[in-house]
């Protein structure tokens, strides 16, 4: 093997040890009017733990109902999202208020993901529709307190 040839090899397993280079991933969120004027707008997804008030995840306020942040993440990286209020009894949902499913993302690089909030959670308690014998389990460390019925 000659030295050019044990070079290239020599980079080429540098690069896939590295692993992908983070990737600069811009949210902006548009909110509800309704959205009150001291809220403070979060991300919380699979790539963070699921912290819903996270400080390193609030995002920046662009306007009046705009919201945004950046992050690094891997290109090639597949991710799930909600946004909050900060806890939550607060998370984003649907425009009749119905629970919506984790937003899903794959990332590709650098970009900037438009999104809109339809709607929040008020942290109001509802009469429960539960039927049949429900248990909530706790296990420990898992999704770090969200809970299991």
């Amino acid at each position: 093997m000659n030295l050019p040839t044990l070079t290239a090899g020599c980079l080429a397993l540098t690069a896939l040890l590295a692993g992908p280079a983070p990737a600069q991933v811009t949210f902006s969120v548009a909110v509800p009017e309704s959205t009150p004027a001291e809220a403070e707008v979060y991300i919380a997804g699979d790539f963070q733990g699921w912290q819903p008030g996270s400080p390193e995840y609030k995002l920046t306020r662009d306007g009046q109902n705009l919201w945004s942040i950046v992050l690094p993440l891997a290109a090639g990286q597949g991710i799930q999202f909600k946004f909050t209020l900060g806890d939550w009894g607060r998370v984003e949902k649907g425009p009749r208020g119905e629970e919506i499913e984790n937003r899903l993302h794959r990332v590709t690089g650098a970009e900037t993901l438009e999104l809109v909030v339809a709607g929040w959670a008020h942290g109001e308690t509802r009469p429960s529709s539960q039927t049949g014998n429900i248990q909530q389990i706790e296990v420990p460390g898992f999704l770090d307190g969200r809970r299991v019925w």
